[in-house]
């Protein structure tokens, strides 16, 4: 009975630990949205059909001179063939199966620090469960790329080392074996990703810790440690060499580092409170049990939590390298406290409610993350990227130095097979710090600098974001140089008036409208204003804002009900919340306030932004302000709809202003 009874609750465990993983992997399946991923496709295909070596950089004409980079050359070749054999999907997939295979090689380490513990499926979950829970709020850092390749290595190299210090105790030539892999791993690792260099903070650690144990109390097992882990150290550092930089990848790892304007990128800012908050908690936790029980604590746990931490606090890049050091030191203090202060036996009925509760807010996670597109989501963001803008650019032979925001340049090159280079993509630590300058100048519009600028750089093409600096659109209207040619809800396309662009400009540029400024329509330009939104639903089918800008027009001549059914036409393009912001306006405009208030209602259910839905509030309330019963209701909504507003004077006299019209 007892032996049955031993093999139903492994295969419980079994169970539990299997279901976990599916969810943890489904919580990492989500589309493909990182703009760098595309950086690496883009020289990965390169590499695997040109070879590592270029003499100059074929993705940008600000770099023609200076050679390719070719940093994490094998993670790009990497995907780039998997990319062939299952395109975008297959990647998603991949990366859930690393991170979830990363967590469980944490889950192991936060699993060996608990001493005294029946070996069950409970603690098996619990180490799991917990690094899992922690990194929740970092998800959007585990992209497609090959940060999470260090994220994975780390955790091995780290369970390898903790096996040589186990068996070092009892066999130490024996324990040598798991220092063998290091040398090996290495040389893998150096040409996935420049974290290899965090291996070296735990080597040095161990190696200091067994070096003082040595002096303090001169045991033959601290100097073969001490020994070894330093021949190990010498040999993974020579071994990093073999990568096509050689010992230069430390000059570069140093000056991605230390590279201010980095601090602009929001990866390598100091993360913040408000959306790096497990962070905190358990960079918090983990200090004050680390300082509470400094007696029975291990030299190595100190050097590598002060280093970690001081990495972690000057970046969010560093977070997840904090966390694979930090909680395997935590559950040890964790267990210290229990063992010293709560030695009581936990019932099984407790020890299966926490399961329970663990895993329900585990689940939890997954299905409001599923239901919001997030999880267990296949596919790319393809709001994110301006490919029909770029197709209508091949299409129409433009020729010429471009300009493009920096995380498209990557997308750019990828798609048009690197017959577009770009000014500069996502990979500001190999251009020079006056490029940099010079690029932030030009898109913020540096009134000083931005249009000569342009010229000094033989710019002939803009392909650029709508939501851009306005000084930048203000600083291209000033000059009367450039023309818009092309625009939808990502982006606009500005042509210089030279001899090469007249001909494409006299047939497609758009004299009237233009997205961002109706300064020029008015009652006498509204027929052709419309004929140009009517070239721009046929230019960009795709796109819902060409849309949106007829339907404006349309109401502006009167015609609200053909306003609707442009808005109507858009439904299947556009984001929800914009669809029934415009759809609400327009049932004002027709007198349906019954409508206007279903649409505005839905808008604030589902808006992405307290901007959108203080908006949604204010016309909320203007629509049913309509019925006389409702008019507190209405004023409630109102003010809603300035709760977020940062001037208390302002709001309330738009407030009183509300009230007044309300017959007060």
């Amino acid at each position: 009975m007892q032996h049955i009874e031993k093999k139903s609750r492994k295969f419980i465990s079994v169970i539990f630990i299997f279901s976990l993983f599916i969810l943890i992997f489904g919580l990492y399946v989500y589309p493909l949205g990182d703009p760098d991923v595309f950086i690496h496709l883009r020289d990965g295909r390169y590499y695997a059909e040109h070879g590592l070596h270029a003499a100059n950089d074929p993705f940008a004409y600000t770099r023609n001179h200076e050679p390719i980079e070719r940093v994490e050359w094998l993670f790009q070749v990497g995907i780039y063939s998997i990319w062939k054999k299952g395109g975008y999907n297959l990647l998603i997939l991949l990366k859930a199966l690393l991170v979830t295979l990363a967590i469980g090689l944490l889950g192991v380490l936060i699993y060996r620090r608990w001493k005294k513990i029946e070996i069950t499926g409970f603690i098996i979950g619990l180490s799991i469960i917990l690094p899992l829970s922690m990194i929740l709020p970092l998800l959007r850092f585990f992209q497609e790329r090959p940060y999470i390749i260090t994220y994975l290595f780390l955790p091995g190299i780290l369970i390898f080392l903790d096996n040589y210090l186990q068996k070092s105790v009892t066999d130490e030539r024996a324990a040598r074996k798991w220092l063998y892999a290091m040398p090996f791993l290495t040389v893998l690792w150096v040409n996935f990703h420049p974290g290899f260099i965090i291996v070296f903070i735990f080597l040095i650690a161990q190696i200091v810790e067994d070096g003082l144990h040595y002096l303090k109390e001169n045991e033959k097992l601290y100097k073969n440690r001490f020994i070894n882990l330093s021949l190990v150290t010498i040999i993974v550092f020579f071994c990093s060499a073999l990568n096509p930089l050689g010992f230069s990848i430390y000059a570069f790892i140093f000056k991605t580092v230390f590279t201010d304007y980095l601090k602009i990128i929001i990866e390598w800012a100091p993360p913040k409170l408000s959306n790096a908050w497990g962070f905190f908690i358990i960079l918090g936790i983990t200090w004050f049990f680390q300082i509470f029980f400094i007696k029975g604590s291990r030299i190595s746990d100190l050097i590598k939590l002060t280093v970690c931490s001081y990495l972690a606090i000057k970046s969010y890049r560093n977070i997840p390298i904090f966390m694979i050091a930090a909680l395997p030191i935590l559950t040890e203090k964790l267990f210290m406290a229990k063992e010293k202060y709560f030695r009581v036996s936990v019932s099984v009925l407790v020890k299966k409610s926490l399961v329970v509760l663990a895993t329900a807010v585990v689940l939890l996670t997954t299905v409001i993350l599923s239901i919001d597109g997030q999880a267990f989501q296949l596919g790319e963001v393809k709001t994110l990227h301006p490919k029909e803008g770029l197709d209508w650019l091949v299409k129409n032979q433009i020729k010429g130095n471009i300009l493009a925001n920096d995380f498209w340049g990557g997308f750019i090159g990828w798609q048009t097979n690197n017959q577009v280079k770009v000014f500069i993509d996502g990979r500001f630590t190999i251009y020079d710090k006056q490029i940099f300058t010079d690029y932030m100048d030009i898109i913020y519009g540096n009134k000083d600098r931005c249009l000569n600028l342009l010229n000094q750089y033989q710019i002939q093409v803009i392909l650029i974001p709508l939501d851009s600096d306005p000084a930048f659109f203000q600083q291209l209207n000033l000059s009367g140089d450039w023309a818009l040619v092309y625009w939808d809800h990502i982006c606009m396309i500005y042509l210089k008036r030279t001899g090469t662009n007249r001909s494409t400009i006299a047939g497609c540029e758009y004299k009237i409208i233009n997205p961002l400024d109706f300064s020029k329509v008015n009652n006498s330009s509204l027929s052709k204003a419309l004929g140009e939104a009517e070239r721009a639903i046929a230019i960009a089918p795709n796109s819902y804002a060409p849309y949106f800008l007829k339907s404006q027009l349309l109401s502006a001549m009167g015609e609200n009900q053909k306003a609707k059914q442009e808005i109507e036409q858009a439904g299947p393009l556009a984001p929800k919340y914009l669809l029934y912001m415009n759809l609400g306006l327009t049932e004002m405009k027709l007198g349906d306030f019954q409508a206007a208030e279903r649409d505005f209602q839905i808008v604030v259910d589902c808006g992405n932004t307290v901007e959108m839905k203080s908006q949604a509030y204010f016309f909320l309330a203007q629509s049913i302000s309509r019925d006389p019963v409702r008019r507190k209701e209405a004023l409630r909504y109102a003010k809603k709809a300035f709760d977020n507003h940062p001037d208390p004077t302002q709001v309330k006299m738009m407030i009183d202003a509300f009230e007044n019209n309300l017959g007060r």
